[in-house]
């Protein structure tokens, strides 16, 4: 796999998922807290070492590999330990759980849309929290739908969940082994 044009494929549709997402926070009226990172701080948030590959490879070519990859080796580090003073510290490369978190619709087993919002944003605004879950627009983004375009960038790139720290690790590991060897075998 050639990791800096997948990065390039996931980051055009990081990009559509991030402006699609925002958006439909606006349009329900329900954005993200000001300076709010408490689901950055949550230990349970996932992602896949695929997902990270944008990320990994910004770390690499700002020259920060050893000293992130210090941090990750922290076993007390349980949430995210890019975040520093309440902001993403690689926010254009965040993966998608992190763009699609907050207010989002899901289906539900018998295929109707519930929606997925943040208990922060739930206690701030519940009259308009209300609403939304009585009123999910047709085109409300559904996170199961932009799961599967990244699928169809790489069937594999919901496999191997992990604890984000535990994804960037992984991710950091293969890229940096692929530009070792890159660099080898060019020499």
């Amino acid at each position: 796999m050639d990791f800096r044009e997948f990065s390039n494929q996931l980051q055009s549709l990081y990009t559509e998922m991030s402006q699609t997402f925002s958006e439909f926070q606006k349009q329900t009226q329900l954005p993200c807290l000001k300076n709010c990172s408490n689901c950055c701080l949550n230990p349970e948030i996932e992602a896949t070492p695929l997902e990270m590959i944008p990320m990994a490879l910004k770390i690499i070519d700002e020259g920060r590999l050893e000293e992130i990859y210090e941090k990750l080796e922290n076993p007390d580090a349980t949430s995210c330990i890019i975040v520093h003073n309440n902001k993403c510290g690689f926010y254009d490369q965040r993966p998608p759980i992190c763009r699609m978190f907050g207010v989002a619709a899901l289906y539900k087993k018998d295929q109707s849309l519930n929606l997925s919002i943040c208990k922060l944003i739930k206690e701030e605004n519940g009259n308009l929290v209300e609403r939304a879950m009585n009123e999910i627009p047709s085109d409300a983004p559904v996170m199961n739908q932009w799961i599967s375009r990244l699928k169809g960038l790489e069937p594999n790139i919901d496999q191997e969940r992990q604890p984000i720290n535990m994804a960037l690790k992984s991710a950091l590991e293969r890229v940096a082994l692929r530009e070792m060897i890159l660099r080898i075998s060019s020499t």
